[in-house]
């Protein structure tokens, strides 16, 4: 490890280990990242990496919508394959409340994410072999997916 650095990152999450590639992307100076264990030893090795924009907070919204737009281009903009895996993201409910879905679709919409409200007859066609119940519904959200937390992680930390 060199004996001084312009920028010091703790943490060899997928947080830190983000920050540290956008800090040397932006010539920032000199940035080292430490980590107690290995690159994404803790949460970010177990997450589900789910990529959605519903959330109750513009911020985390206004983050997925960058993210989703870097890992559709990750091979360019980072390098590699971060498994990511554009499927889209089904949230069933009978609700629209922002508390039950976990999230606020007006904030979905303000950050230019699409999303589409399914009837139950759209659902059954969407997942023939789904079974729902009267007064349920489905919010698409198709540019959703999910990638490798672990594989995503270690090619930011490669980058950076």
């Amino acid at each position: 490890m060199p004996p001084t650095s312009d920028i010091v990152i703790i943490g060899g999450g997928v947080h830190g280990c983000s920050l540290a590639f956008q800090l040397a992307a932006a010539n920032a100076g000199s940035v080292v990242l430490i980590e107690k264990k290995h690159i994404a030893a803790g949460p970010t090795a177990q997450s589900g990496a789910m990529i959605r924009a519903l959330y109750t907070e513009k911020i985390y919204t206004d983050l997925v919508s960058a993210s989703t737009r870097m890992f559709e281009q990750w091979n360019e903009v980072v390098g590699g394959d971060a498994g990511f895996v554009q499927q889209g993201f089904l949230r069933i409910t009978d609700t629209l409340d922002a508390e039950a879905i976990g999230g606020d679709l007006e904030l979905t919409r303000q950050s230019g994410e699409p999303f589409e409200i399914l009837t139950g007859d759209q659902l059954a066609q969407l997942v023939p072999a789904g079974q729902f119940t009267d007064g349920e519904f489905g919010i698409l959200f198709p540019t959703g997916g999910y990638a490798d937390p672990y594989k995503a992680t270690v090619e930011l930390a490669d980058a950076a």
